[in-house]
């Protein structure tokens, strides 16, 4: 979904927004995106502008935790503990790409300065039962710490998926977010975190990669190691072990796109509820139609 031109700002893919969006923060050279690898062609084909060595390329997709553990372990080689890192999901979609941005700034500003790992958290629009929640603090962090921009809190604890009774009284005690899965902090936090409490994962990715001299090497000794590991997102293998993770407030239109509706809605459906992707040189006409969601990439329809 990700690299299907449509769904992004004048029928930009995902990931090519999720890359302008965060330009004024990270420059394209300092990204590093995360594929398996038999989308590695099909992803340099859609970003021509990233070159083979910014991508990292998982042997096979293990859920977000392997990947993590991959990046942090790539990253290790190569840059020094203090470096920040922004971890984005390249699939999702953000209205307000200002107030996302200064969501993110603020986030990296409270991983610095508290050396923790922080995370943005969405303002919910409903009782969904799709995402997960997280449930903050009540003091904002802003007040002591001159944390600047959007309200930082800190975590107190994380709920999957809940059931629409719970996700109704999340809303109504007010102090709930909806977890998007971005996460920052600096290289060495996640990496000492990574180490004590997902050791069997990490570990083993550390010495494939340290013990590989050439790039063959290591894509070998890689998918060795991948092998033997157990999938597992990062929200559970680590996040929820945590006992001083922050989130920053972020109300800036946000979607993970994962439903056919949040799509058509993304799309901006008309009066009679049908929604078309814009952008993409399509020909399309809706007469005497209702709830209807056409993707067109250049046909007569």
């Amino acid at each position: 979904k990700h690299i299907i031109p449509g769904l992004g700002p004048g029928g930009a893919s995902l990931l090519q927004a999720t890359l302008d969006r965060i330009e004024p923060l990270i420059p394209v050279s300092n990204v590093r995106v995360v594929t398996t690898e038999d989308q590695l062609d099909a992803l340099q084909a859609a970003i021509p502008s990233l070159r083979r060595e910014q991508m990292i390329v998982e042997p096979e997709g293990k859920n977000t935790a392997p990947c993590i553990a991959l990046v942090a372990a790539t990253l290790e080689a190569t840059r020094p503990p203090d470096t920040t890192l922004c971890i984005l999901p390249a699939d999702h979609a953000v209205n307000d790409a200002t107030s996302f941005l200064r969501s993110l700034s603020a986030a990296c500003d409270v991983a610095r300065r508290r050396d923790t790992i922080c995370t943005l958290g969405i303002h919910p629009t409903g009782p969904s039962t799709g995402y997960g929640y997280m449930q903050h603090g009540a003091t904002p962090l802003n007040n002591s710490e001159e944390v600047r921009g959007p309200t930082a809190f800190d975590v107190l604890r994380f709920t999957e998926k809940p059931d629409a009774t719970t996700a109704s009284r999340f809303l109504s005690e007010g102090n709930y977010v909806w977890n998007a899965g971005i996460f920052v902090s600096t290289l060495g936090r996640l990496s000492r975190d990574l180490g004590h409490h997902c050791a069997s994962t990490f570990a083993p990715l550390r010495t494939a990669i340290a013990g590989a001299g050439t790039p063959d090497e290591r894509r070998t000794s890689v998918a060795v190691a991948y092998a033997e590991l157990p999938p597992a997102p990062i929200d559970i293998a680590l996040m929820e072990k945590l006992h001083d993770l922050c989130v920053v407030d972020c109300d800036a239109g946000w979607s993970d796109l994962g439903s056919w509706s949040s799509v058509a809605a993304h799309l901006r459906a008309d009066a009679a509820n049908c929604a078309q992707t814009t952008g993409l040189d399509s020909r399309t006409t809706i007469e005497d139609s209702e709830g209807c969601l056409v993707w067109n990439e250049g046909a007569k329809v």
